[in-house]
């Protein structure tokens, strides 16, 4: 139970850190103008 827990822990700050590193990506791109080619 208590290995479980730990586990459930280290998954959420994964969780999190990846969530956070898609949403900087994401306001990187909304920076690139969006005259560009749609179809990269």
């Amino acid at each position: 139970m208590i290995l479980k827990k730990r586990s459930e822990h280290l998954n959420k700050k994964y969780i999190i850190r990846y969530e956070r590193a898609y949403d900087m990506m994401l306001n990187v791109l909304k920076q690139i103008p969006s005259d560009l080619p749609r179809h990269i």
